[in-house]
């Protein structure tokens, strides 16, 4: 039986659509990752404040609080991959193109879900909060500006310290 140009069009068209189906889930493979550490400000832990992550190639990050008594943080559910880094002190603006006084507020959290995020401004006592502000240089607080990056590998990434000051190194 003779093939119809018809029939060897759309086999070739199925052929070239295929390869097409499997990207969402090649897309997929990097998994999720977790992240824990301290952050260390002027070589001590830092007391309080906050680490946001943002995947390199866009998309929905996180936000981990630091412990105001150890300078620990962590995270769970976070893309794997390279991630830019920003590190906010308790009570401090972002940085450029950030919000203006108050407590940090990173961009995207609204659509992170279960994103345990800094607490509203309104509901944090600073009196009854062991957290102190430091003055983290400006560059550390916004992921347009900080060079801090980390790569995650699918699953727990654990000891992932970063420094901060208060004049960039």
């Amino acid at each position: 039986m003779k093939e119809t140009r018809r029939s060897t069009a759309g086999r070739r068209l199925r052929a070239c659509l295929f390869p097409l189906l499997l990207l969402p889930v090649a897309a997929c493979g990097k998994g999720k990752a977790s992240v824990s550490g301290t952050v260390y400000y002027e070589g001590k832990p830092m007391t309080g404040g906050f680490v946001y992550f943002e995947p390199e190639d866009g998309g929905a990050g996180g936000t981990a609080t630091i412990d105001p008594e150890t300078g620990k943080y962590s995270i769970e559910k976070l893309p794997a991959g390279k991630l830019k880094v920003a590190i906010t002190p308790v009570g401090a603006s972002q940085g450029r193109g950030g919000p203006q006084g108050g407590a940090f507020k990173p961009p995207g959290l609204d659509k992170i879900k279960d994103a345990k995020g800094p607490p509203d401004p309104k509901g944090f006592d600073p009196a009854s909060s062991k957290a102190k502000p430091v003055p983290v240089a400006p560059e550390y607080r916004d992921v347009k500006s900080s060079d801090i990056t980390v790569e995650l590998k699918k699953g727990p990434n654990e000891d992932i310290d970063f420094k901060v000051f208060r004049v960039k190194k």
